[in-house]
């Protein structure tokens, strides 16, 4: 899911927020649960280059041509180990799941939405992962698209500085969303997949948890707001210490390859 915020009055309260995402259904059920929050709901397919710029007119049309906040969100895990990976899942990730969804819709959206930015000076905030920033066992490709990711985020950062238009990235350690704790999410089954964020809790340093949603969002809204109005071209880790110990190579890698015999 991307977001894109017309902050109207002050950030959020009262502002008119665009959500976009494949399942109209969760979109709609999200729109329902904010408060002082003009929310609109856009049911597309981000995959899809065509459906995004067709889509992105309607928006803009009804945003009135003023967007002051982007935050590009959507996703996909891929939980599998280089040693099993191969060339077709490298092809595949690329024309249709994380390099299409965590790179290159992100290139489109952040594109479309650019020259509006611009306009208002806005802000653009993506949803990386500390997998992008330090060798991660077990999921190679993914790791890769977020390390793309990283690097669009500080060279359109650098690009768009002269305009006013502030990018940024929240690289989150392994986070209680769907994406990880949903039926098969990162192509793991159920148990398989809480046997992994088992072991990533126990070795993580702050609480020996893993992120909240409501952390990861804390950080976001902080970052696109105006109290972090010099800031640009950050990557701001929120992972409870997991990437700065080496404590979570060995319980990863031993889950691993429990999975994997």
């Amino acid at each position: 899911m991307c977001i894109i915020i017309d902050e109207s009055r002050s950030f959020l309260e009262g502002a008119n927020v665009v959500l976009i995402g494949r399942n109209k259904q969760k979109l709609e059920l999200l729109k329902n649960e904010s408060d002082n929050i003009n929310n609109f709901v856009c049911a597309t397919d981000l995959a899809s280059p065509i459906f995004v710029e067709k889509d992105f007119r309607g928006i803009i049309k009804r945003l009135k041509g003023k967007i002051d906040v982007l935050i590009n969100a959507a996703g996909i895990v891929n939980i599998k180990p280089f040693k099993v990976s191969t060339l077709k899942d490298w092809d595949y990730s690329i024309s249709y799941s994380a390099m299409n969804i965590n790179v290159r819709s992100v290139f489109q959206v952040t594109s479309l939405c650019t020259p509006f930015l611009k306009e208002s000076k806005g802000s653009v905030v993506c949803i990386s992962s500390t997998a992008g920033l330090v060798p991660t066992p077990g999921s190679t490709l993914f790791s890769v698209s977020k390390a793309m990711l990283n690097s669009f985020v500080q060279c359109s950062a650098l690009e768009l500085a002269n305009f006013g238009v502030r990018v940024n990235a929240v690289a989150l350690g392994a986070t209680y969303t769907q994406a990880r704790v949903a039926k098969d999410a990162g192509d793991l089954n159920m148990r398989d997949n809480k046997v992994i964020l088992d072991s990533i809790a126990r070795a993580t340093p702050l609480e020996h948890r893993i992120n909240t949603p409501e952390e990861a969002a804390d950080t976001i809204l902080w970052l696109a707001s105006d109290e972090a109005s010099y800031i640009t071209g950050e990557i701001i880790t929120v992972d409870g210490g997991q990437s700065i110990t080496t404590n979570l190579y060995p319980y990863e890698m031993q889950e691993l390859v429990i999975l994997i015999r």
